[in-house]
């Protein structure tokens, strides 16, 4: 599964071989690090952590936490364009399975600063969608309603600016 991974080019298919990965407790530290540091997406670096830090000390884990928090704070300034990655990451999947298991400094210090930048989204982007504890997508709200409240959000700010 790990060569298979860095071949697929769609990001969609790189979840889905990830989060088997997870489930099936597959993977070593070396690939989950090698992830981390390739990809682009937030939520994809928050799962590559979930899986090295089942082999990994604390410290090491730190490491990368404080990383991702400065890559977090810095796409802060790209709100709300970023709004799924948000929703993403602060699922039972992501941030609830990492603070429930481990109880890292670096986790809380992490989901504190993604509660605050989800709060400052608009009311709109909220509440959507989530990842259960399995990693599958889930509509929060009706798929038409979250269509249209993404569509008529940004059709508002398209047009505050023209």
């Amino acid at each position: 599964m790990e060569e298979k991974y860095f071949k697929l080019s769609e990001p969609s298919d790189r979840i889905e071989v990830l989060k088997k990965m997870l489930l099936n407790n597959e993977g070593s530290k070396e690939f989950f690090l090698k992830v981390f540091k390739s990809e682009a997406y937030l939520d994809m670096k928050l799962m590559a952590i979930r899986g090295y830090v089942g082999f990994s000390e604390e410290k090491e884990v730190e490491k990368l936490m404080k990383k991702l928090l400065k890559l977090l704070i810095k796409r802060g300034k790209q709100l709300p364009y970023n709004y799924s990655e948000l929703e993403c990451m602060k699922s039972e999947f992501l941030i609830g399975y990492l603070l429930k298991t481990y109880h890292y400094d670096s986790f809380i210090a992490f989901s504190d600063q993604l509660c605050l930048q989800y709060a400052s989204l608009p009311d709109e982007l909220k509440n959507m969608f989530t990842l259960d504890q399995n990693g599958d997508f889930k509509y929060i709200l009706p798929k038409e309603e979250v269509k249209d409240r993404v569509d008529r959000y940004f059709t508002s700010l398209k047009n505050k600016y023209l």
